[in-house]
């Protein structure tokens, strides 16, 4: 019986090996940005995967701060930024603590100019637009309106919300408190999609009308791993935790 535990071991381990023992000719690393936080495994994984050409797609390569761009350099393999302390030297040091602002905003244009290539609607080859069949963005906005219920449960919820920012502010304490106050613009949000999604409200149990989609979350298991989900977000009917 221990044989079989370790060959069914050796075999789910199989593909990890697989994709980092091959040489591939071109790896095109789609949504790049998604791998902007360098200490995860994702990051750490494409990185480590061996290939002649690499090509990052993304029209966001850095989204917060400077660090976001660094892991796609990385992954790219462009010395010497691809080093870590190399690119901490270079562009997080001058441009993030004000030492030489201006030189390392410079030196990190230069960077993205020789190895960023943008195209827009407008780019064109060989004189060609290269979307010129691409149709023109239209925006369609679509306004839902509160039920009776659900307006009264947001208007509690945000009159707390103000009444406790209104505390911070009078205390001084804004700075000090700003995590909460993200907290609370957070639950606002959860609750024009579902008040199940904030937890104090979904721990209370679930009333005899309960909305459609909502289940109760004992004996719910993720439909990823099948362990028992012990505080999901949201119940499906297939009785699946998200």
């Amino acid at each position: 019986m221990e044989r079989y535990e370790k060959a069914d071991e050796k075999r789910l381990e199989r593909p990890k090996w697989l994709f980092l023992k091959t040489k591939w000719h071109r790896i095109i690393l789609d949504e790049a940005h998604t791998i902007k936080n360098r200490t995860t495994k994702v990051a750490q994984g494409v990185c480590a995967l061996e290939a002649r050409c690499r090509w990052c797609l993304t029209g966001t390569p850095m989204q917060n701060t400077i660090e976001d761009i660094y892991s796609l350099i990385a992954f790219l393999r462009i010395p010497p930024y691809c080093d870590w302390k190399s690119f901490q030297t270079a562009f997080i040091a001058p441009i993030k603590k004000g030492y030489d602002q201006k030189r390392g905003m410079r030196r990190l244009q230069a960077l993205l100019t020789a190895i960023l290539l943008r195209r827009t609607k407008e780019s064109e080859v060989d004189g060609v637009k290269i979307l010129e069949d691409l149709p023109p963005k239209s925006i369609v906005e679509t306004n839902a309106a509160f039920g009776p219920e659900q307006e009264e449960f947001y208007r509690a919820l945000e009159t707390g919300a103000i009444t406790e920012m209104k505390k911070y502010r009078a205390e001084g304490n804004i700075g000090k408190n700003i995590a909460t106050i993200f907290g609370l613009l957070l639950r606002l949000r959860q609750a024009c999609i579902h008040p199940w999604l904030i937890k104090e409200i979904r721990k209370r149990g679930i009333p005899d009308n309960k909305p459609c989609g909502i289940a109760e979350t004992s004996g719910v298991e993720c439909s990823l791993c099948s362990a028992p989900a012990t505080d999901p977000v949201a119940v499906l009917p297939c009785r699946h935790g998200v």
